[in-house]
C-alpha cells in the first residue's frame, strides 16, 4: 500500500478565499494537487460547523485515485486545516469509512508548517470508532428509519447521478455511511463516496450535515434523508438483494460475507442494479432456490454470469446449477431461452471438462423442444431465431451443435411430438432447424432420408407448411443455401400446394431467390428441377417473369440465350410451351411480328413447334395479317396452308385459306369458273372485323364482278361479301369497287353498271324505302351519280337502254328514281359543256 499526503488551508481574503498547500509528500501528481485545491474553493455555506471538531470526506480524483480527507480545527493561525490521503493503488484493503479517527491524522501541525514535508505511508492504523460490531448495532436500531431506501438510492446513484443528502448528527451520519459501505464488499464500497463538508461539485454520492441547509428547490434532483424531520428518500426501485444485507446485519454476518465472496468472483466493478442479478444467481447456484426466481430473474442472473464471469467462474456456476438445470429449461420461455443458451455454451465451451459440452447441447435441445411443443407458438420464426443465435455461440464447435439437432433420437422425438401436437408453427419450427442443420453438415438428401423418421417428419411438416405462404417462404429461404435441398424442397411444395395464391407466392419467392444467385448456380438449380420432373414449374417461373417484363421480346431473347440454350433437354421439351406463353403475352401487333418469325422458322426448319404452339402463332398471325397482304406474305401463304394441312390445324376464320382463295381469284385459272363456283370458295369472311372485311371486299370485288352477268349476281356477291354487314360502309366500299372496275372498263363498264342499277332499283331501293333507310338510299344514289358522271355519253345511253330493256322484259315500268338520277347526270353534263364553251369566248 502506498499513500501520499497533502495538507492544505484556506486563506480568507477581502473578496475571496485562496487555498495554500502547507505540506505534501514527494511524488504527488500535479493534477491531483490542482484538483484538491479547486475542491476546497467549491465549498458552500455551512461547511465548517463550530461544534464539530472534524469533518470527513472520501471521493475519487479525476486521475482515478481514491482520496480520503479530514477537515480538522487547530489552534493556529489558519483555524482549520484539510488533510488529504491519496491512495496510489486501486482500493484500500479496508472500508474507507474506517479511516475516521485514524492516528494518521494525529500529527503535529506546527512541525509540519516548519518542515513542509509529509512522508509517504505504507500502512495506516485504524481506530475502533467505526467497526463492524458498532455499525451492526447501529443498523439494528435504525434499520426501520430508512436504511432500505438509502441502500436503494445508493444503487440508483450510478444510473441517475442523484446525490443523497443526510441530515443527522455527525456521529450518526458517519455510521449511516459506514452501514452503506459495509453492505458491500470492500472493493465495491469504494464506490460509496461522501463528504461532511458542503462541497458543490459532482462525485460525491453522500452529503452529510448536522443542520438542514437545503431548500425546497433542491430536492428535484437528489434524495433527502432528514432524520430530524423524519424525511426519507424515495428510490426508483427497491433492491431485492437488500434481503441478504438485512440478514447480514440482523441475523448472521456470515451469510452476507458469503454473498460478498460470491459477488467478487465476477468482473463487475460498478455498484448498480445488476447487484440484484448477482444476488439471484447466488440464490440459484449457492442456495438452489430456483423456485424463488421468475423467468425474468433467471434470465438476468445467467446474463450476469455470462457477462462478468471468467471461464473458471462459469464452470463453477455450471457445476452448481447443473442439478437444477432440467427444471430451469422446462420452465424456460421465449424471453429467457437465449440467456440460458448463452450461459450454457459459454460455460461449456470454455470449461476444462470436455464432457459438459455434450450435456449443454442436450440441455439446449430439450429446452428448444419444450418451447416448440409446450407453448402455443404464435411466431415460429422465433424458434429458429433462438436456434440460429445459439449456433453462433458455438463457434468452431458448431458442427456438434448441428449433429445433436439431427440425432436420430431427437428426430424421432420431435416427429412423435408433431404427431401428438400438430400445428403449422410447430411444423415450420421443426423443419427449419432440421433443414438448416442438415445443410450446414453438408449431408446429402439421401443421407437425410436414412435417418429414422426423417421422411415422416418431412411429410408431416410440409403438409402443414404448404398451407401458408409465409411459412413456405421461410423454409425456402433456409433451403436455398444448398442446391439439392432447395430443389427437393421446391418440388415437394410444388406437388402439394393446391391454393393458387400460395402457388403464385411460391413462384415469386423462387424468382427472388434465383435473382440473387450467379448465372451458373441458376442454371444448376433449373437443371436439377428439370431432372426432378419440374418442367412445369420452370415454365411457371418463365411465365411469371414474362408477365413482369417491361420489354417482353427482349426478355424472351435473353431467356432463350441464357436458359434454353444452356439446357438442351429442357429446351427440347418446353420450347414450344415457352413460345406459346410468349406469343400470348404480347399485344396483337407484337404477337403478329413475333409469330411470323416462328412460322417462317417452321417453314425453313429452324424451329420445331408442337401443334399447340404453332396454332397460337398461326392465330396471332392471322389475326393481324394485312388484306391484301404484302408480296412477302403472299409467297408464304401456300407454305402456311400446306403446314396447317400437314398438322391438321384448323383456325376460324381461316384467314390463310381466305387469302389463298383471293390469290386464286386473281390468277388466270379463275377465269374458267362461274360466279357461283367462285363464291362457293369464299368462306368465313363474316368473322373478319369490319376493316379487314372491307379491305377483302375491295380486293376480291373486281375479280368477282368480272364473272357477274346479270342483276341477281350482285345479290349473290353482296350476300357473300356483305353478310351481316350491309350498311353505309359496306355500300361505299361496294360502289368504290364498281367505280374502280368501270374506270378500267376493259369492256365491262356499261354492262356492270347496268346490272347493278337494275339490282338496285328492283331490289335494294324498294327494300330500304320500306325500312325507312332514307339516308342509306341517298348515299347509294350519290355514289351512283358520281360514277355515272364519269361515263361517256355513249356509255350513259347504253346503260339507259339496258335498264329500260331489262324492266320492259320484266314487264315493269321504268323506276322514277332512275329517270331522276339519269336526268341529273345529263343536266350536269350539259352545264359542264356550256361552261366550257362559254370559257372559249372569254
Amino acid at each position: 500500500m502506498k499513500i501520499e499526503q497533502i495538507i492544505c488551508a484556506l486563506k480568507k481574503g477581502i473578496l475571496n478565499e485562496t487555498s495554500e498547500i502547507l505540506a505534501q509528500s514527494e511524488g504527488l501528481w500535479d493534477e491531483d494537487k490542482s484538483e484538491i485545491e479547486e475542491l476546497l474553493k467549491s465549498q458552500g455555506p455551512g461547511s465548517e460547523d463550530e461544534d464539530i471538531p472534524a469533518l470527513y470526506g472520501f471521493f475519487v480524483l479525476k486521475s482515478g485515485r481514491h482520496c480520503f480527507f479530514i477537515n480538522k480545527k487547530i489552534d493556529i493561525v489558519y483555524g482549520s486545516i484539510y488533510h488529504f490521503l491519496v491512495l496510489d493503488e486501486e482500493t484500500f484493503s479496508f472500508y474507507p469509512i474506517q479511516l475516521v479517527d485514524s492516528d494518521v491524522f494525529e500529527v503535529s501541525y506546527e512541525d509540519i508548517l516548519v518542515n513542509k514535508t509529509l512522508p509517504v505511508l505504507h500502512g495506516i492504523p485504524l481506530s475502533d470508532t467505526i467497526s463492524m460490531d458498532k455499525v451492526t448495532d447501529f443498523v439494528k436500531k435504525k434499520i426501520a428509519s430508512g436504511f432500505k431506501e438509502m441502500i436503494s438510492c445508493a444503487i440508483d446513484y450510478h444510473e441517475n447521478g442523484f446525490p443523497i443528502y443526510i441530515t443527522d448528527s455527525n456521529e450518526n451520519s458517519l455510521m449511516w455511511i459506514a452501514a452503506v459501505q459495509m453492505s458491500f464488499p470492500v472493493e465495491l464500497s469504494h464506490k460509496v463516496t461522501f463528504s461532511s463538508l458542503n462541497i458543490n461539485r459532482e462525485g460525491f454520492m453522500f452529503h452529510c450535515s448536522s443542520s438542514n441547509y437545503m431548500t425546497a428547490e433542491d430536492i428535484s434532483d437528489r434524495y433527502i434523508f432528514d432524520f430530524k424531520k423524519g424525511i426519507r428518500g424515495k428510490p426508483k426501485t427497491a433492491l431485492k438483494s437488500f434481503r441478504i444485507i438485512e440478514m447480514g446485519y440482523l441475523s448472521s454476518r456470515k451469510v452476507l460475507d458469503a454473498f460478498h465472496r460470491f459477488l467478487l468472483q465476477f468482473d463487475c466493478k460498478v455498484l448498480n442494479e445488476e447487484i440484484d442479478d448477482c444476488y439471484n444467481l447466488f440464490l440459484l447456484a449457492e442456495l438452489k432456490q430456483v423456485n424463488a426466481l421468475s423467468n425474468a430473474e433467471i434470465k438476468a442472473s445467467l446474463d450476469y454470469a455470462k457477462n462478468y464471469g471468467d471461464a473458471d467462474v462459469l464452470d463453477y456456476i455450471y457445476n452448481m446449477i447443473e442439478p437444477t438445470l432440467h427444471g430451469i429449461i422446462k420452465a424456460a420461455d421465449f424471453e429467457n431461452a437465449l440467456s440460458i443458451a448463452g450461459f450454457l455454451f459459454k460455460a461449456a465451451l470454455n470449461s476444462p471438462r470436455i464432457t459438459i459440452l455434450s450435456g449443454a447441447y442436450e440441455f439446449f435441445y430439450t429446452m428448444l423442444d419444450h418451447l416448440m411443443f409446450d407453448y402455443k407458438i404464435e411466431d415460429a420464426n422465433i424458434v429458429f431465431y433462438i436456434y440460429n443465435e445459439a449456433s453462433l455461440m458455438c463457434g468452431e464447435r458448431v458442427s456438434s451443435f448441428y449433429k445433436n439437432c439431427i440425432d436420430e433420437k431427437h428426430i424421432v422425438y420431435i416427429t412423435a411430438m408433431l404427431k401428438e401436437k400438430p400445428s403449422l408453427h410447430r411444423a415450420q419450427a421443426a423443419l427449419s432447424i432440421v433443414l438448416h442443420s442438415l445443410i450446414n453438415l453438408e449431408s446429402s438428401w439421401s443421407q437425410a432420408l436414412h435417418i429414422k423418421d426423417m421422411p415422416i417428419l418431412l411429410d408431416m411438416s410440409l403438409e402443414h407448411i404448404c398451407q401458408s405462404h409465409s411459412s413456405m417462404e421461410f423454409v425456402l429461404d433456409i433451403a436455398s443455401q444448398n442446391t439439392e435441398y432447395f430443389t427437393r424442397t421446391i418440388m415437394l411444395f410444388y406437388n402439394r400446394i393446391k391454393n393458387p395464391d400460395i402457388m403464385s407466392r411460391m413462384i415469386d419467392k423462387i424468382i427472388s431467390i434465383l435473382d440473387i444467385k450467379d448465372e451458373d448456380n441458376k442454371i444448376e438449380i433449373r437443371k436439377e428441377i428439370f431432372r426432378l420432373e419440374g418442367s412445369k414449374l420452370l415454365l411457371d417461373e418463365f411465365s411469371e417473369r414474362l408477365k413482369k417484363a417491361e420489354d417482353k421480346r427482349a426478355f424472351f431473347e435473353e431467356y432463350r440465350t441464357k436458359v434454353l440454350n444452356s439446357m438442351s433437354a429442357y429446351e427440347k421439351a418446353c420450347f414450344s410451351n415457352a413460345v406459346d406463353y410468349f406469343i400470348k403475352s404480347l399485344d396483337k401487333a407484337e404477337a403478329y411480328t413475333e409469330s411470323l418469325k416462328f412460322i417462317d422458322g417452321m417453314i425453313n426448319s429452324s424451329y420445331d413447334l408442337d401443334d399447340t404452339a404453332l396454332l397460337v402463332c398461326l392465330k396471332a398471325f392471322e389475326a393481324q395479317v394485312e388484306i391484301p397482304p404484302s408480296d412477302y406474305i403472299k409467297n408464304l401463304i401456300p407454305e402456311i396452308k400446306r403446314m396447317k394441312k400437314a398438322r391438321s390445324i384448323k383456325t376460324y376464320p381461316d384467314i390463310t385459306e381466305i387469302i389463298d382463295y383471293a390469290l386464286f381469284l386473281q390468277s388466270t385459272e379463275a377465269g374458267n369458273i362461274s360466279l357461283d363456283e367462285a363464291l362457293e370458295g369464299i368462306l368465313g369472311i363474316e368473322s373478319l372485323d369490319d376493316k379487314r372485311a372491307e379491305m377483302y371486299m375491295k380486293w376480291c370485288l373486281p375479280y368477282l364482278m368480272k364473272l357477274s352477268r346479270e342483276a341477281e349476281d350482285h345479290k349473290k356477291i353482296m350476300h357473300i361479301l356483305g353478310k351481316d354487314r350491309q350498311d353505309e360502309q359496306f355500300y361505299k366500299g361496294y360502289m368504290s369497287g364498281i367505280r374502280q372496275i368501270v374506270s378500267n372498263d376493259n369492256g365491262v363498264g356499261a354492262g356492270l353498271l347496268s346490272s347493278f342499277c337494275v339490282y338496285y332499283f328492283f331490289y335494294l331501293e324498294p327494300r330500304y324505302r320500306i325500312l325507312e333507310e332514307e339516308e342509306l338510299i341517298e348515299i347509294i344514289n350519290n355514289k351512283l351519280v358520281e360514277t355515272l358522271k364519269e361515263q361517256s355519253a355513249s356509255t350513259l345511253r347504253e346503260i339507259d337502254g339496258n335498264i329500260k330493256r331489262e324492266f320492259e322484259n320484266r314487264r315493269l315500268s321504268l323506276p322514277v328514281l332512275w329517270n331522276r338520277l339519269y336526268n341529273e347526270v345529263l343536266n350536269s353534263r350539259d352545264k359542264s359543256i356550256f361552261k366550257n364553251i362559254k370559257g372559249l369566248f372569254k
